[in-house]
């Protein structure tokens, strides 16, 4: 999976008039850090003409994903999920450490469904 194009989305969220903050490792780098981060945090103003906006803004960029067909109860809500095959995906792509860590758990639990 290719590296965010960040110059691409931020223009994106400028043309389409999305309101909202950097956070996280980008929010760092404009404050001077040297720090290498693969994606962007955000927070937004949570209304519907913005919902829009973001939509707008994200949807040439946005990856074709499959929810599992099984939910999972988090906090007394019954959740879909990102499948197995597309989380692993997501965590190899992102190469993180913690993300490495999760890997290795994520590939015994595939390895285990594949056997069963």
């Amino acid at each position: 999976m290719p590296d965010l194009d960040f110059e691409k989305i931020l223009n994106a969220f400028e043309n389409e008039g999305v309101q909202y903050i950097l956070v996280g490792g980008m929010a760092a780098i404009g404050h001077g850090v040297d720090y290498a981060t693969k994606d962007i945090d955000f927070c937004y103003q949570r209304k519907n003409e913005n919902f829009a906006a973001i939509i707008r803004a994200l949807k040439p960029s946005n990856p074709r994903l499959r929810a599992k067909d099984d939910k999972f109860n988090f906090y007394g809500f019954m959740v879909k999920t990102l499948s197995l095959e597309d989380l692993i995906k997501a965590k190899q792509a992102a190469g993180r450490t913690k993300d490495k860590l999760h890997l290795l758990e994520l590939e015994a639990i595939r390895e285990k469904e594949n056997e069963g």
